[in-house]
């Protein structure tokens, strides 16, 4: 019979670790979060509940929302979470664009999983106008004859526009006929 025996000075115990060899797992739900459309000026709250599934200590080293500014953390959460234990954070979405997109990320001490993300997305409902022809070109006029050219104004957002008022710069030209303003222009729509 042969018994082998050792040591090593490299053997280091990790204090994240319980002794037996206990681990702490991050679970986050739900994985992925669409706020749907929101109007410009709104904004709209949802949570993400985080989950320590392990059977040790969970330490939370950090919890950012990384991406676009629109989304906001408005609850921190703790630094550590017993085994077991679970914290709800709150994610507000205020959109500043028409689509939006970030992730709310938790950096901890979880082996299999340092790192545990969630998906935010949302859109902005904004209206936007567009233009056509945009440059208008009348091309060339003889002294004492006129020219005239139709523009268009168009709302090729995803809210209703209004249009306070319409003006020309420069010498020569001149409004001759438009529509009463203000104006309100539906999505996808043209006056």
């Amino acid at each position: 019979m042969l018994f082998l025996l050792g040591c090593s000075a490299d053997y280091q115990i990790n204090a994240d670790y319980g002794p037996d060899g206990q681990v702490p797992v991050v679970r986050m739900e739900p994985a992925k979060i669409d706020f749907g459309s929101i109007s410009a000026g709104e904004s709209d709250t949802r949570t993400v509940e985080v989950f320590n599934d392990g059977d040790a200590i969970l330490v939370i080293e950090s919890l950012t929302v990384v991406g676009s500014s629109d989304f906001v953390l408005l609850s921190p959460g703790p630094a550590a979470l017993g085994w077991g234990e679970s914290f709800t954070v709150e994610v507000a979405f205020s959109p500043s664009t028409n689509q939006s997109g970030a992730e709310l990320v938790l950096e901890g001490n979880a082996p299999a999983d340092p790192s545990s993300v969630v998906e935010l997305q949302g859109n902005g409902l904004y209206p936007s106008l567009s233009i056509s022809p945009n440059p208008a070109d009348l091309r060339s006029v003889e002294p004492g004859c006129r020219r005239t050219g139709l523009i268009q104004l168009g709302n090729v957002g995803l809210s209703p526009l209004t249009i306070e008022s319409v003006s020309v710069s420069g010498t020569g030209f001149t409004i001759e006929a438009s529509p009463e303003f203000p104006a309100n222009v539906d999505p996808k729509a043209q006056i």
